[in-house]
């Protein structure tokens, strides 16, 4: 695969459909839920709120792609570097439309330094894989895992959701620790799988291990900086769920 097979009328098609389909979010939640979506824009929240919901959306359309792509024979059996048969639609669903999400993330998630770090390496992956023309098995491991971000997504949307009401429930607020240690646990087993999978293909399979040294160093440094992102975001989600543990038995002390 080469940077011209990803066609550029794939490419404007994909981000076409990412601005009618977000309109079509914003209109719906204008409409039937007017209250909420007035707090997202006084708040500034409704370009992140947006882009998460895309995201979700974007991820679950494409990561049947990615897993049908990754499960193929021919990835498994081919010895080459130059993969040219595979840039059928499964191909240009699971890297097109990652690579639309990232690039229309970047403005406006920007109010939170993780993700411009996150996006810019994504991106920047992306690139080497498909410039370089690596063998990208290993990189189609990690964006079928990539389905790990839903769970993060819906918790991410209900606490705007929360922030957006004058009292906070307690059954939203405790609905939200529940579904966030559900998160953790699902990213952590998908996400360090899907890293471990990687990190063996890179290990053991000749079309890696006897690349070019520098090619080599580059492919482990961004499966490296990937699961150091995926340690992060747990240590912070264990941090955020203790907190809340904490605030809820002082209440119950004071209470008492």
């Amino acid at each position: 695969m080469d940077v011209d097979q990803l066609e550029t009328s794939s490419l404007i098609l994909l981000f076409t459909t990412y601005y009618f389909v977000e309109r079509i979010l914003r209109s719906l939640l204008a409409s039937y839920a007017s209250p909420f979506f007035t707090s997202l824009r006084n708040t500034r929240k409704d370009a992140v709120f947006f882009g998460i919901a895309m995201g979700l959306l974007i991820s679950l359309i494409s990561t049947p792609s990615c897993s049908r792509l990754g499960a193929t024979w021919r990835i498994w059996s081919s010895p080459s570097t130059r993969t040219d048969w595979l840039m059928d639609f499964d191909t240009k669903m699971c890297f097109g439309a990652r690579a639309v999400l990232w690039v229309s993330e970047l403005n406006r998630l920007d109010l939170y330094p993780v993700y411009v770090v996150h996006h810019t390496g994504a991106i920047s992956s992306l690139l080497v894989v498909v410039y370089f023309r690596y063998p990208f098995l290993p990189y189609l491991v990690i964006l079928s895992t990539l389905i790990s971000e839903v769970p993060g997504d819906i918790m991410w949307m209900l606490s705007a959701y929360i922030d957006s009401l004058e009292s906070h429930p307690p059954r939203l607020v405790r609905l939200k620790t529940d579904f966030n240690k559900l998160n953790v646990a699902q990213y952590t087993f998908i996400r360090g799988a899907g890293a471990v999978l990687a990190a063996w293909f890179l290990w053991s399979r000749p079309e890696y291990n006897t690349a070019p040294l520098p090619v080599q160093m580059l492919a482990w440094l961004f499966l490296t900086l990937y699961a150091l992102f995926c340690a992060s975001y747990v240590a912070r989600q264990v941090s955020s769920i203790r907190a809340h543990l904490q605030s809820d038995r002082n209440s119950q002390r004071t209470s008492a």
